[in-house]
């Protein structure tokens, strides 16, 4: 069996790379959060839009375990893409219903 490029960059990662890699997949997860920092309202309805995200992103977490599992990534993936399907569309799905309930005039 050969090697291929992705299992040399998984075993090749080191401490000072896995934590870069932390930090910037943390960065690209929150940058939905500055951008509409100015517009959010965390007074109203925080809980239902909480529920909301954490369900979203739990969805997309088990939509996302399925497809690591049917392709046989290595284990740095699984990492980062489980952290980034957890964080990421829960944010984004937070601020989408925050601006949604702007529109509606709910907010």
């Amino acid at each position: 069996m050969s090697k291929s490029f992705n299992d040399g960059l998984a075993k090749g990662l080191g401490v000072g790379a896995t934590i870069v890699g932390i930090y910037m997949m943390t960065m690209f997860s929150l940058l939905p959060l500055g951008i509409f920092s100015q517009v959010l309202d965390l007074k109203h309805y925080l809980g239902l839009k909480t529920a909301l995200a954490a369900v979203f992103a739990l969805i997309t977490f088990l939509y996302y375990t399925r497809y690591v599992k049917a392709l046989k990534l290595p284990p740095i993936v699984w990492g980062f893409g489980a952290a980034i399907s957890l964080v990421m569309p829960g944010v984004l799905f937070f601020v989408t219903v925050d601006v949604v309930l702007k529109i509606l005039g709910l907010e």
